[in-house]
C-alpha cells in the first residue's frame, strides 16, 4: 500500500486488526466499557464535529475454479 501521509494507510490496517481481533487488537486487556471508550476516541473529527458512529466490515470472497 502506498499513499501520502495522512491518507489513511495506517487507519485501514488498524481497522482490519480491530475487525479480526476486537478487544484483543489493543496491546492491553480492555473491559467492554474501556473498549467502547477507546473506539469512541478513534472516531473521525472534522471541523470541530466528531462522528457519532462508525462501522468496520471486513468481507472475504473465495472462488475455486478447479
Amino acid at each position: 500500500f502506498g499513499g501520502q501521509n495522512g491518507s489513511g494507510k495506517t487507519t485501514l490496517f488498524n481497522a482490519i486488526q480491530i475487525c479480526l481481533h476486537g478487544r484483543s487488537a489493543f496491546e492491553e486487556t480492555l473491559s467492554r466499557r474501556e473498549y467502547e471508550e477507546r473506539m469512541q476516541a478513534l472516531l473521525h473529527e472534522s471541523g470541530g464535529q466528531k462522528a457519532e458512529e462508525a462501522s468496520i466490515r471486513l468481507e472475504f470472497e473465495y472462488t475455486d475454479f478447479g
